[in-house]
């Protein structure tokens, strides 16, 4: 490089040249490299230790500025000031710089190779600018002069400088003012990878170390994939916000629905012009139910079979085959036989379902206005034997009810003489059932007194309870053949349904606090509990009522039959009765004596076996034989007894419900058990005299009972529950079997691990 031609020196000069000279001769001179080899070494320890180094300092910077031209005067007065300044600094010890500069040594020009492909025109074109965000710091250079205004990338001194490889070429010298060094200085810009954008580094006056970057990776870290749920999510999330999400769009379109709805109902309303009393015409409901009765089955809803349509004719078996065709009209008509069957089969046990106790509405009742319990006044007399019993009937014909009401809650009606209560108690009966609530419930509560409180038993008629029936609308029919009213003593009323619950409701608590206190006859106890057992097997009874039916039989049986006479007329009228009934009503008959206790459990099984077993036997305070029923349940396979369930005209349904009535048989098995006790303990009293050996256990008849029921079970074909009259009778057998086997254990005293057979023994651990 040529040198600057100087010009006459004063001597000032020349002693501050040599003082320079002099003071940075001080350390060894960098010496040019002759070859590639030795540039590398020398570079790789130049770049070491200023990696190693201390911060420059501002001074030593300045130091490195001055170049050894010839300005002019102005321009060496003020190197020279600068000169002394640095010489000043560079012996103080805030100044930690041991770089040796090179003077007029011009330095090895190095091309580092990229490891990456955006370095490749640099090396290539040597005079095009080094990239941006790469810092290479090869030596001991001169800064400009505006050095102060630009920020300086803070280094990170974790990061190990790369070392390039040497390669051949001029080297330029750094003292030089011109040349590609003005971007040593610039600000690195961001990656073309990474979309991230750094700040600019504030100026800063504190002394940095200038290292050389690291290059770029070779392989720059992608970003995670961005997750589409968490895009939904804010999606969803900023939509709840608006309300425009799927949740509040819903309840948008619920609410345009009761809108449209309740738009619809009101103009329909409008334009029919339907009035609120228009829907309580009893008149032309009755004419559309006659209307609809009167129209074509086919036609009605519900009636339409589309197997009734199929008609399977000789085109249809021509399309599928001869063969085919053929089977699938069988399989059609088989069909409709079966179907046909059961629609028999169920039509005739809803008719011979339940016993018909009230008169059904006819036609022309319907036309007759239904009359309110409260506005009949009941042609009732109190007499006149008593004043007692006067006032209450005149209170009562002037129709006085609080007055009335106010003298029976009183106790007034007690001071009257036991002998002339039964007139009285028939019409406070009577007004319990059809009066006002007021006066019904004074008259409820004065015969529950009665009957509680006093020591002498006033009886309660059953004609008022017969004449009751028959005021409710009992069938003529039925009240006459069991012989308690005539026809022309049954009245023409017609109460509304709500009102007849309610009377109904009222007769059987009348008739429980009666049979609680023992005020029936022993004569008609027997006609009490018919009328009870006629109300229970109505199909319009319901639930509640019919178990307030079991409490009052059980009491009126628990507390009116005390001697076998009583046992004798109940079972001989209800048997009569219910011999004529089928398999269904026959056992809803039994169940109501067979859910009671003591007596009442006693006549249900002796009317339950009687039913069964066709011999006419009389009851008694015994149970009877179980030979009988052992011989009923086994009869001759293809016999068409009862019990033959090999036989096809079996009816399983109406077998179920013999088996409940052979339930309520066996219900009480106590008396058995301890039977077969004693015969166990006689044959082994039997088995001591003579020889072990030769005895044999005798078979006793509740073993034999439940091994007969178990053969029937068995015999009842069921594959894959395909039958369910088939399922429910195996099932009512099974538990018949399983109760009658745990119950001879328990009663015995022993079960089958040899223990006493109660809770504790049961729990408590076997004893060795």
């Amino acid at each position: 490089m040529a040198k600057v031609p100087a010009k006459k020196q004063s001597k000032r000069e020349k002693l501050v040249e040599k003082k320079v000279t002099d003071f940075f001769a001080r350390k060894p001179l960098a010496t040019p490299m002759s070859s590639p080899t030795a540039a590398s070494e020398q570079m790789t320890r130049s770049r070491s230790s200023l990696s190693l180094s201390k911060p420059v300092t501002r001074a030593a910077k300045l130091a490195q500025e001055c170049t050894p031209t010839h300005p002019s005067r102005q321009t060496r007065s003020t190197s020279a000031m600068i000169t002394r300044s640095a010489l000043k600094r560079a012996h103080s010890p805030d100044n930690y710089l041991n770089v040796s500069p090179v003077i007029n040594v011009p330095p090895p020009k190095i091309n580092v190779k990229s490891p990456n492909k955006r370095m490749k025109k640099f090396e290539s074109d040597p005079e095009s600018e080094y990239p941006q965000d790469v810092i290479h710091v090869v030596g001991p250079f001169t800064p400009p002069n505006h050095l102060e205004k630009l920020p300086v990338r803070p280094s990170i001194p974790s990061v190990t400088p790369r070392v390039p490889s040497p390669v051949s070429g001029p080297v330029t010298s750094l003292g030089s003012s011109s040349g590609p060094t003005d971007h040593l200085f610039s600000q690195p810009s961001p990656s073309r990878m990474s979309g991230r954008t750094r700040k600019r580094a504030a100026a800063s006056r504190v002394p940095t170390t200038v290292t050389e970057a690291t290059t770029a990776s070779t392989s720059s870290q992608r970003g995670n994939a961005p997750n589409p749920l968490d895009a939904l999510l804010r999606e969803k999330k900023t939509a709840d916000k608006r309300n425009t999400g799927p949740a509040a769009l819903r309840l948008a379109e619920e609410a345009l629905k009761q809108s449209s709805r309740e738009t619809s109902v009101s103009v329909q309303l409008r334009e029919t012009s339907i009035r609120l009393p228009d829907l309580t015409d009893e008149q032309a409901a009755w004419k559309a139910v006659q209307e609809q009765s009167h129209r074509s089955p086919l036609n009605s809803f519900g009636s339409h079979d589309d197997s009734d349509e199929l008609d399977f004719g000789a085109r249809e078996v021509k399309m599928l085959g001869t063969s085919a065709g053929q089977a699938i009209n069988k399989i059609l008509i088989g069909d409709k036989t079966s179907k046909g069957k059961e629609k028999t089969q169920i039509a005739k046990r809803q008719k011979d379902s339940g016993v018909s106790l009230w008169r059904s509405p006819l036609v022309e009742d319907m036309n007759i206005d239904y009359i309110d319990s409260q506005s009949i006044r009941l042609n009732t007399s109190f007499g006149q034997e008593h004043p007692v019993l006067a006032l209450l009937d005149r209170l009562y014909r002037g129709g006085l009810d609080a007055s009335f009401a106010l003298l029976l809650n009183s106790g007034a009606i007690e001071t009257i003489p036991a002998y002339r209560l039964p007139t009285a108690i028939s019409r406070l009966f009577d007004i319990s059932l059809f009066s006002s609530s007021q006066v019904s419930d004074a008259a409820y509560n004065t015969l529950r007194d009665l009957w509680g409180l006093r020591r002498v038993r006033v009886e309660l008629p059953f004609s008022v309870i017969a004449s009751t029936l028959g005021h409710l609308g009992a069938h003529p029919a039925v009240l006459e053949e069991l012989g308690w009213l005539n026809e022309a003593d049954v009245r023409d009323d017609r109460f509304s349904p709500e009102r007849h619950r309610d009377i109904l409701m009222k007769l059987v608590a009348v008739v429980k606090i009666a049979a609680l206190a023992g005020a029936f006859s022993p004569k008609e106890v027997a006609d009490v509990i018919m009328s009870l057992l006629l109300i229970g097997l109505d199909l319009s009874t319901w639930n509640e009522l019919r178990i307030q039916l079991n409490i009052v039989i059980d009491a009126l049986c628990s507390h009116n039959t005390q001697d076998l006479a009583t046992h004798l007329t109940i079972h001989k009228k209800v048997l009569k009765f219910g011999s004529k009934l089928s398999a269904v009503n026959k056992a809803r008959l039994v169940l109501f004596f067979g859910s009671g206790g003591g007596r009442t459990r006693h006549i249900g099984q002796w009317l339950a076996y009687c039913l069964l077993c066709t011999t006419l036997i009389l009851p008694t305070d015994q149970l009877p034989s179980l030979d009988p029923l052992i011989l009923l349940l086994s009869p001759e396979p293809g016999s068409g007894d009862l019990f033959d369930v090999t036989s096809e005209s079996m009816d399983f349904e109406d077998l179920g419900h013999y088996v409940t009535i052979l339930t309520v048989a066996l219900a009480d098995i106590i008396p058995y058990a301890q039977e077969e006790r004693t015969i166990i303990r006689c044959a082994s009293s039997a088995s001591l005299e003579s020889s072990p050996s030769k005895h044999r256990k005798p078979l006793l008849p509740l073993e034999l009972l439940r091994r007969v029921l178990e053969v029937i079970q068995g015999k009842i074909v069921d594959t894959r529950a395909a039958h369910l009259d088939r399922s429910r009778t195996k099932a009512a057998i099974q538990r018949l079997t399983m109760r009658i086997y745990y119950e001879c254990l328990a009663i015995k005293g022993i079960s089958s691990r040899q223990r006493t057979s109660t809770l504790q023994a049961y729990f408590s651990p076997r004893q060795a």
